[in-house]
């Protein structure tokens, strides 16, 4: 499932890159952008997975209605928390306080991330891998990149045109076998 592969990346990266809190203005603005997104990727993976395993109000239904069918199947265990992370997500998206967006910060590092990490080891119970779902770009393709000087999107639009290839993914797939003629 795409969207559990993106989630777990991201709760990875979070996990590293906001390992120790800070006070500063950045570390708030992107703490709480990047959780806005890692919510948004788990109540849309459980609407994915209740969608296929035949619930047909999982089709349709608002993240509170997904987030209570949640709970009611045993996806994730404390309804209360998730529902108050919606809440956070909305507010945060909707209005911008300091002072609500550091207490928004310290319930994500101290409930909302814990909460995530155990709903992603509860989910990999049920839903398998599927670990060509994302491929990372390759620093050499980066670096590359910056050598060319051109923009992203222009280097790989290139790099498709020259390789006679059609997707994204299937450049980083291939680009061991290609980058030699990008990097001189």
């Amino acid at each position: 499932m795409r969207r559990f592969e993106q989630m777990k990346s991201l709760y990875h990266t979070m996990s590293e890159v906001y390992k120790e809190s800070s006070d500063s203005e950045m570390y708030l603005s992107g703490l709480t952008a990047d959780f806005d997104r890692l919510f948004e990727l788990g109540w849309k993976t459980v609407k994915e997975y209740l969608k296929g395993e035949g619930f047909s109000s999982a089709k349709s239904g608002s993240p509170k209605q997904i987030l209570k069918l949640a709970y009611q199947q045993g996806l994730i265990c404390n309804e209360e928390i998730w529902l108050k992370m919606l809440d956070d997500r909305n507010d945060d998206t909707h209005l911008y306080n300091e002072s609500s967006a550091r207490s928004y910060a310290a319930r994500i590092e101290r409930d909302y991330l814990p909460a995530i990490k155990d709903f992603i080891a509860d989910l990999k119970k049920v839903i398998l891998d599927e670990p060509d779902c994302l491929v990372k770009v390759p620093e050499s393709f980066l670096d590359a990149k910056r050598r060319s000087g051109l923009k992203y999107d222009e280097f790989l639009n290139k790099v498709k045109k020259e390789n006679g290839v059609v997707s994204d993914t299937e450049v980083f797939m291939k680009w061991d076998n290609i980058k030699n003629q990008y990097l001189i």
